[in-house]
């Protein structure tokens, strides 16, 4: 696995339940690395939430081999 683990700091919500996760990699040596958001539509998608207030299925996934490879493809960098 790429991640030692991925865990869910912020979230932000915006009508109609749009909004992104803010995730906090940390890699197998314990560094901490940048965070990057994963969109609501994205997770909604995969079916891993329904709304984004009950986060704990998404967890779990996250914290898998597949699960690490789906967040590669699908976050993204934060643009500031």
């Amino acid at each position: 696995m790429k991640y030692k683990s991925l865990q869910i700091v912020a979230t932000l919500s915006y009508g109609g339940g749009r909004g992104f996760y803010e995730i906090a990699p940390t890699d197998i040596d314990n560094k901490r690395l940048g965070h990057k958001k994963l969109y609501f539509r994205d997770c909604r998608d995969k079916g891993l939430i329904k709304r984004y207030d009950h986060s704990n299925n998404l967890l779990v996934f996250l914290n898998t081999e597949e699960g690490n490879v789906w967040f590669d493809e699908n976050s993204r960098n934060f643009a500031w």
